[in-house]
């Protein structure tokens, strides 16, 4: 078989190879990516430096720190009986105070209520274990008659009763008082206080009763001035001398007298 040839000469712009004629210039202008001349534009930002990007990233919390700002303080229970000073244990360094405990009468807020000895022996609850916090019994006039119970448990424990009489100018006026002393081991003591009279006198010791014996009765009765009008606020207050524990049980009676 005889082969073709193409024979061209240096004159000539083309080359005849039967009816087609070769353009010998490359036409590159449909080829994608052949031209390098640009840049592709995509529309999106290349970062080409070398050095970490952390523009778009989230902002963490990289100090060594914990981070308490959403959480809850911890509770603590230091003497271990099941509640913290958060849960309302008022001495978490006795394990026998928490809000659960039975208040005992021993002059202590074992529950943790405000409240001493709400769990006395006959239902009985101490009204004023702190001095000078007096228990307020009432308004009283001629005639009337107020009882009260408590407890005297420690040398501490001052039980006071404050009460109002009215008494007119031509009033011959007495209070009358026994404290029976039903603790047959105690030996209390028992005092009357004028707080303020209609005259304006103030804090004034009108007697002081102690028969320096236990159990009995302690007795007395105050006597205000004829032609003076005696109407103000008293206090009974009654302490221990001896005997204080639990069972210094004592029942306090006042007659208002004519």
């Amino acid at each position: 078989m005889k082969s073709a040839f193409l024979f061209c000469l240096p004159w000539m712009s083309a080359c005849a190879l039967g009816l087609d004629t070769m353009d010998k210039t490359i036409d590159t202008g449909n080829v994608v990516g052949s031209d390098t001349a640009e840049a592709i534009d995509t529309g999106l930002l290349v970062d080409t430096n070398d050095d970490t990007d952390t523009d778009d990233q989230t902002d963490t919390d990289t100090d060594d720190q914990t981070d308490t700002e959403d959480t809850n303080i911890p509770t603590t229970d230091v003497d271990g009986d099941g509640f913290s000073t958060e849960d309302g244990d008022c001495d978490d360094y006795d394990p026998l105070i928490h809000p659960a405990q039975t208040d005992d009468c021993d002059g202590i807020d074992n529950n943790c209520d405000g409240i001493l000895d709400n769990d006395a022996i006959g239902g009985l609850y101490e009204p004023n274990d702190t001095p000078w916090n007096g228990f307020y019994i009432g308004d009283y006039t001629a005639g009337d008659y107020a009882s009260v119970q408590g407890l005297i448990t420690t040398s501490t424990d001052v039980d006071i009763y404050e009460f109002y009489i009215e008494d007119g100018w031509f009033d011959d006026f007495k209070i009358d008082f026994e404290l029976h002393v039903l603790g047959i081991q105690a030996d209390l003591a028992i005092e009357l206080w004028l707080i303020e009279n209609a005259s304006g006198d103030r804090e004034d010791l009108l007697l002081s009763v102690n028969n320096l014996t236990a159990g009995g009765i302690e007795r007395a009765d105050w006597e205000g001035d004829w032609l003076t009008d005696d109407s103000g606020y008293y206090e009974l207050r009654i302490s221990g001398i001896s005997g204080q524990d639990c069972s210094a049980h004592y029942e306090l009676e006042i007659w208002m007298s004519p």
